[in-house]
């Protein structure tokens, strides 16, 4: 793929679920060097890839984690290459799973929570008392996740209050 002198383009319409976050996961291929050369990946009409005048690479798997914001999602792939061409292969667009908590253990006062993750995925860990009316209060900040796991402490959670209901949140 890559016409000459401007972008050409694929695009699909998919049926998606408002507020569900996804992965978009795609293979391009630059064979040869030359340039110019674009691709961009469109999401929604918002690029979550432009790259430009690309050096000769192999098959390089792309990944972006998008959100769907209604029932009907576009994504659109664009290509250039004047001097030669762009491979493209292999597109997915996949549902990432909710998180759940994958173990609670005590240390003393101390409460550990940790659940299975995707890199690159931001996760926030809240607490409450009272589950009527719910007043979730953030346990820290926010944590990007750069491994397959992550773990959090409610320090002093087990003397301080006699109950906690705790929900774990990923972030697009």
């Amino acid at each position: 793929m890559g016409p000459s002198s401007t972008l050409g383009y694929l695009s699909q319409t998919l049926t998606t679920t408002p507020g569900q976050i996804y992965s978009l996961s795609y293979w391009l291929i630059n064979p040869a060097t030359g340039t110019p050369n674009e691709f961009t990946a469109a999401w929604n009409g918002t690029n979550v890839a432009d790259l430009v005048n690309l050096g000769a690479k192999g098959w390089v798997n792309h990944q972006s984690y998008v959100v769907a914001t209604s029932s009907s999602t576009v994504i659109q792939f664009g290509f250039r290459n004047d001097p030669n061409y762009l491979g493209f292969d292999d597109v997915t667009v996949t549902p990432v799973a909710a998180p759940t908590f994958s173990s609670a253990g005590r240390s003393g006062n101390n409460l550990n929570l940790g659940w299975v993750t995707q890199s690159n995925l931001i996760y926030q860990v809240q607490y409450t008392t009272n589950l009527a009316p719910a007043n979730w209060i953030n346990l820290g900040g926010t944590i990007t996740a750069t491994g397959t796991s992550l773990t959090v402490t409610d320090t002093n959670a087990v003397s301080t209050q006699p109950r906690r209901f705790y929900r774990l949140q990923m972030l697009p």
